[in-house]
């Protein structure tokens, strides 16, 4: 592994400058290798079964996990499987590191192009009536999935797939192998709780990054963006922008309610304009992804949004792949919110229905933690975002 460490140091400038700044250390007791996101682990019987471009790929893989911030990332999923995690988390990262030239171990986990390790987790793990998941042939050191337990292979060789289990019933979990033996499925390495601050890492990755750049001058596509996402300037007040996208929606309208000061001196009264918002629909993600504080916050900035664009008329809708609930407020009205949900998250039925009142536009309260159609609709959309995903049109502001 000193050679493989060496190789990214000399090619790979950035995945080279962040690991001179994390220890790199044998631990026989790593079934394969680890992160924490302080130290680098691997088991040197595993690694040397691994040809010399493996074993720098199986570097770059556990050191983009610290990067994307894995090791901590996890810690937000109420009921975390840290298991499917690892998986999911390698299937989040293994398409941009093929993409980039590494090799990876035989049998490792498919990469998912454009998706979170959140967003590959829920999906495949937290779906209501989910059939159990087989277990994929493993690398060496790794443990069956749900399904039937997979049955250990020979030292050095990976198990059989697990069984699926029975739709809509977990399956059981494969049994664990010692060092040297078959573990997880088609995993290098396990992503380990993470040690130390988050936001300390974000600043190595950009620090990272800056070095690797003035060396090289080139960074990898997916750096590119990671750090781009970090440096993002701090979002507008989502009061500040829902405004000006009411304003930019519908215009504006002249109003007496408060006379234009202007020309009050003078004598003449003349109309101050005043934001003009017809029938407005919020829609409310009730989504298995969003959690008690995130509906916390979108009941809290429903009130205050409903004050500062005043609408004609208010339809509040809670949403997961079906539309659960629905409510009409006239001005005035006391508007409560009744989350009803808990599935998988679908766009299009919300977008669908609300083509069919022809709104002054859409509010959807969400963590635009699933497909948004390709298609934006005609009506105006604000996405009021709990969180750091975007959309692919409409405006997103974030709470």
């Amino acid at each position: 592994m000193r050679a493989a460490a060496k190789t990214l140091l000399l090619n790979h400038p950035f995945y080279g400058a962040l690991l001179a700044r994390l220890p790199l250390r044998e631990n026989p007791a790593v079934e394969t290798a680890a992160t924490d996101g302080a130290t680098i682990e691997f088991n040197p019987a595993w690694t040397d079964t691994l040809s010399p471009a493996e074993r720098v790929g199986v570097l770059a893989h556990e050191l983009l996990h610290v990067a994307m911030l894995h090791p901590w990332r996890g810690d937000k999923i109420a009921g975390l499987d840290h298991n499917q995690w690892n998986v999911a988390c390698d299937a989040a990262i293994n398409a941009d590191l093929i993409s980039s030239g590494f090799t990876l171990p035989a049998g490792g986990v498919p990469g998912v192009r454009n998706r979170t390790a959140e967003q590959i987790y829920r999906a495949r793990y937290q779906q209501p009536g989910q059939a159990g998941q087989a277990g994929q042939a493993g690398q060496a050191g790794q443990a069956g999935q749900a399904g039937q337990p997979g049955q250990a292979g020979q030292a050095g060789q990976a198990g059989q797939a697990g069984q699926p289990g029975q739709p809509g019933q977990p399956g059981q979990p494969g049994q664990p192998g010692q060092p040297g033996q078959p573990g997880q499925p088609g995993q290098p390495g396990q992503v380990l709780p993470g040690k130390g601050v988050a936001l300390d890492a974000e600043l190595l990755v950009v620090e990272c990054a800056r070095e690797a750049s003035l060396g090289s001058g080139i960074l990898p596509g997916n750096i590119q963006r990671l750090v781009a996402s970090i440096l993002a300037p701090p979002p507008l007040d989502w009061r500040d922008a829902a405004r000006d996208w009411a304003v930019a929606a519908r215009g504006t309208v002249p109003t007496f309610a408060r006379p234009n000061r202007r020309h009050i001196t003078r004598g003449i009264y003349l109309p101050t304009p005043k934001p003009a918002v017809g029938c407005l629909i919020v829609a409310v993600d009730t989504s298995g992804s969003i959690d008690g504080a995130a509906l916390a916050k979108f009941a809290a900035a429903l009130p205050e949004l409903v004050e500062v664009l005043r609408p004609s008329a208010v339809h509040v809708w809670c949403a997961d792949t079906q539309i659960r609930s629905r409510a009409e407020y006239e001005p005035g009205d006391v508007i409560t919110l009744d989350p009803v949900g808990g599935g998988g998250t679908e766009f299009a039925p919300v977008l669908d229905a609300a083509a069919e009142l022809e709104p002054a536009g859409l509010i959807y309260f969400t963590d635009l933690d699933g497909p948004v159609p390709t298609l934006a609709p005609e009506y105006p959309v604000l996405w009021a975002c709990a969180g750091r995903l975007d959309a692919p049109w409409g405006q997103v502001v974030r709470l």
